[in-house]
């Protein structure tokens, strides 16, 4: 949800540019295939605002996934009624509800044809062979100047569709959460994916001279280029360390490296040649990701719904979180960084000067301390099996503290030594900076002495 509102502010900004069309792969909702029943009001009420704030800046075609249908298939289908959403799922039936398969968006004077189909179905609907429906709806289109084609469901079935639809221009499956900056061409058709979790938005640049003749990636060889050379160089070093191999493991372990680097390599220089037959083509397109951080500003009127539905959601949360009884914190093997200090002042000391000591309050200050996504990278222990699963279960536990790093202490407190690890556990870090939460800022050498103690 942080970058919802940012999201907006591109979009609206593209539209003073040029025509510009908005479509969503699937999973817009959500972000599991399944929500406890413990979670299941909080998502709603996340979802309920997601699918208002696009329907805000304008909604072309959406393809749902599973994480969307986990909310409750009659609650998104509420959604779906109360905001005119545009599903595009031609192969989807929910009992007497049929979506299309095709739509044709006009703008800029142009045809802009979108077809959508989907592998799975949520409980109480039923879906029909994706292939066939595809085919089904690019047929119905008519004459379109573009074909984009969205799929959600596994990789297996982009090949397929391709095949059965060799004419689609562009093609992006919103279930695999590929990223490609730099698109690849499958088929003859150019593939798209803006990655997962909300931290990118894609954008598709096209222009033309002409309604006809292939597309030629604008601006992308360089960086394929690049690639190819970073993929060589890892041949040559390998192929230097398999002189000097010690043994014949480490040898069979370097001529598969050889092996694959040189096959990444050969792909790649294969995708130049395309480019270079393409190069007096009269279409062009340029996709890019935009990063969806704070250099961004945030879209008013998004904005003042997000900030209504953190307020409800966080009141919500607060009343449940006074019912939960303190003797259930008793049952957990964590005891909470202010008994430890009790026996290792300095170390808690350093401790406080740590941003670790004040995770707790970013949450406080967005509004975000009781939301089920984000609390658990800003607490002690909820990424044990028998910590904290709940943002409502957070009672003493507040902040990244001591057994976040070195483990739950209660054992430790009932017998001193050899009960707690003496070093805190590099790997922990990787739960909460896994590269994609952080953005991937998180580098050991240059983070770890920032916190050791």
């Amino acid at each position: 949800m942080g970058g919802l509102s940012r999201r907006a502010t591109l979009i609206e900004t593209q539209r003073t540019v040029g025509a510009t069309v908005v479509v969503d792969g699937g999973d817009l909702l959500g972000k599991s295939s399944t929500v406890s029943p413990a979670l299941l009001e909080q998502g709603q009420e996340k979802g309920a605002l997601m699918l208002s704030a696009m329907t805000l800046v304008g909604l072309d075609a959406w393809v749902p996934g599973e994480a969307d249908w986990a909310l409750g298939r009659d609650f998104v289908l509420g959604l779906v009624e109360q905001h005119d959403v545009p599903v595009l799922a031609g192969n989807l039936r929910c009992g007497e509800k049929t979506f299309p398969g095709h739509r044709v968006v006009e703008r800029g004077g142009l045809r802009l044809g979108f077809i959508g189909v989907v592998e799975d179905a949520p409980p109480g609907c039923t879906v029909d062979e994706p292939v066939k429906a595809a085919v089904a709806a690019a047929q119905a289109l008519g004459p379109v100047d573009l074909l984009v084609g969205i799929v959600h469901g596994n990789a297996q079935l982009d090949g397929r569709v391709l095949e059965a639809v060799p004419e689609m221009d562009f093609f992006f499956n919103g279930h695999t959460g590929q990223s490609q900056a730099n698109p690849r061409q499958v088929k003859g058709s150019w593939f798209l994916g803006a990655g997962r979790r909300g931290k990118q938005i894609g954008r598709l640049e096209l222009s033309w001279d002409d309604q006809e003749g292939p597309w030629a990636s604008k601006g992308e060889q360089a960086a394929l280029e690049a690639r190819m050379a970073r993929y060589t160089t890892r041949v040559k070093t390998a192929q230097k360390d398999l002189k000097r191999a010690e043994n014949e493991k480490m040898a069979t372990r370097l001529e598969g490296r050889i092996a694959h680097h040189q096959a990444q390599a050969d792909k790649i220089r294969e995708e130049i040649a395309v480019m270079a037959q393409a190069g007096s083509a009269s279409r062009h397109f340029h996709h890019s990701l935009e990063d969806l951080g704070r250099s961004v500003e945030n879209h008013g009127a998004t904005e003042a719904m997000l900030q209504e539905t953190l307020s409800r959601m966080e009141s919500a949360a607060s009343s449940l979180q006074a019912g939960v009884a303190n003797g259930s914190r008793s049952l957990l093997p964590f005891v909470g960084s202010a008994l430890c200090a009790s026996c290792h002042p300095d170390q808690n000391t350093q401790w406080k000067t740590t941003r670790h000591a004040h995770a707790w309050q970013t949450l406080v200050d967005r509004k975000r301390s009781l939301d089920s996504e984000c609390f658990s990278c800003h607490v002690t222990g909820a990424h044990h099996p028998e910590g904290p699963q709940l943002a409502i279960e957070t009672t003493g536990l507040t902040d990244v503290g001591c057994e976040a790093c070195h483990g739950p202490g209660a054992a430790h407190v009932e017998k001193p030594v050899g009960t707690m690890r003496a070093k805190a556990a590099e790997e922990r870090c990787l739960d909460c900076h896994d590269g994609v939460q952080d953005e991937g800022r998180f580098d050991a050498a240059t983070y770890l002495p920032r916190v050791r103690h």
